[in-house]
């Protein structure tokens, strides 16, 4: 930027004195006009210009992981576990082995097992004292259907079973190992599956032909018998192990 400086020049004029005088000199004095200067400003010191900053190093790309190759080879599919099959000498089952219809109860023994104790180790039997003196067991399962219009009162844990020269009072093992719901005071349309577990004392599986089982004659709501006692002769001359069918289960 320029700034201008007006400058005034003095300009001193001295005439010669005319001859023949000694009058002293005079002296003009002229003021010159301005004259305008102009003079540059100081230059603007260059700002300065910042210095770059460290340009940050790229990151190291990570190498990708090796792809794992497909085997040729196809993965060996686990055969399924196939149950032993019980030893029949010491453990049997049969299914569907008696029915009998009697005052509006339509009463089946669904399923009777047969073993050597040792041979059920998942019961649990050395939880209940009951079955220590015995090495012989025998289930017994019933279905049970009120057929009638009116509720009936039946009880076929409490019943007899004979089982060579042996009587065995079931309502001795019915709370030592129940199994299921079944009897009391059964409701019309309504089917019951339960039984129990008892100890034979005198036979061992392999002894085991037959069974008999005796249960009271149904009651009505009056405690009224209603129709014949229950009478079962059970075959189990046929010692071989069959599987337990769905709907019993």
């Amino acid at each position: 930027m320029l700034r201008f400086i007006p400058l005034f020049f003095l300009l001193v004029a001295c005439g010669a004195p005319a001859a023949g005088t000694t009058s002293t000199s005079v002296t003009e004095v002229v003021i010159a006009p301005a004259v305008s200067v102009v003079l540059p400003t100081d230059t603007a010191i260059p700002s300065r210009t910042p210095e770059a900053t460290d340009t940050p190093e790229p990151t190291a790309t990570e190498a990708p992981t090796a792809t794992t190759k497909p085997t040729d080879e196809p993965t060996a599919t686990p055969e399924p576990t196939v149950a032993p099959t019980p030893d029949t000498a010491r453990e049997f089952a049969l299914n569907n082995l008696a029915v009998k219809e009697s005052g509006g109860i339509r009463l089946e023994v669904a399923r009777v097992v047969v073993a050597a104790k040792s041979e059920l180790s998942d019961i649990g039997f050395e939880k209940e004292e009951k079955f220590n003196d015995y090495d012989t067991v025998v289930e017994i399962l019933y279905r049970l259907t009120n057929t009638s219009e009116q509720k009936i009162n039946i009880h076929p844990n409490q019943g007899t079973v004979i089982i060579g020269n042996e009587q065995i009072n079931l309502t001795e093992w019915m709370f030592a190992a129940s199994i299921g719901d079944v009897g009391g005071e059964v409701f019309p349309g309504v089917t019951q599956v339960g039984g129990l577990w008892l100890g034979v004392a005198r036979s061992t599986p392999e002894d085991i032909t037959k069974m008999t089982i005796a249960i009271d004659a149904p009651l009505d709501e009056e405690y009224s018998k209603q129709g014949e006692d229950f009478y079962f002769e059970i075959d189990l001359s046929n010692h071989e192990f069959q599987e337990m069918p769905a709907d019993l289960k």
